[in-house]
């Protein structure tokens, strides 16, 4: 019985995953620029970023995604550190690398834009974590590697998720293995999920 509940909820995730990337390579280039300078803007006043001293932040390279380069040049400027994710395989675990300029980033084994190096995850006080979609209760869909579901496992700092509003679900098809996120963040809204508060 419970591998068969096991293989509809994957059925179920694999279903959702096709349905938001469509929704997400449907979004025009400019409105996702646009809702993506909304999303710094509102994130950059959040006070778990604005007190942060080190930020670990994706570095977006897939279509249509919530762009991070933006954000994470004000962060630099703002004189915050920056921690993004290494990956040195195309399995668990991300490495992660603190970089001063987005001039250290090259493509990596899954083209994703990175460091050419990394070791285990430093001590950050906050993680901005990407996602095809999340629902507001803090549940995730990401591209299905296990990558993020790996990390936010031994993750104790405030984790945020950014997504574009629209992009929201319903709900999201969990497993056991599967971590929620402390916050969803959008253009429009800020959703605090209950019972994650974590101390820093």
């Amino acid at each position: 019985m419970y591998q068969i509940m096991k293989t509809e909820e994957h059925s179920d995730k694999m279903r959702q995953r096709a349905h938001f990337m469509r929704r997400r390579h449907a979004i025009n280039r400019e409105r996702a620029n646009e809702l993506s300078s909304q999303i710094t803007e509102r994130l950059l006043k959040l006070n778990e970023v604005d007190s942060a001293t080190i930020v670990h932040s994706y570095v977006d390279s897939l279509r249509n995604e919530v762009a991070t380069r933006p954000l994470i040049t004000k962060l630099l400027c703002l004189k915050k550190r920056v921690v993004v994710p290494v990956v040195s395989d195309s399995r668990p675990p991300l490495l992660h690398a603190e970089i001063t300029n987005l001039d250290q980033l090259s493509p990596g084994p899954l083209g994703i834009e990175q460091p050419s190096s990394g070791s285990e995850l430093p001590i950050v006080d906050v993680v901005i974590v990407p996602a095809l979609t999340f629902d507001r209760a803090g549940n995730r869909l990401g591209m299905g590697g296990g990558f993020y579901d790996e990390m936010l496992r031994t993750v104790r700092q405030p984790t945020i998720g950014i997504i574009y509003d629209e992009l929201i679900a319903e709900s999201v098809p969990t497993e056991p293995h599967d971590v929620t996120v402390d916050i969803v963040l959008t253009e429009r809204n800020v959703y605090r999920i209950q019972g994650k508060e974590k101390v820093r």
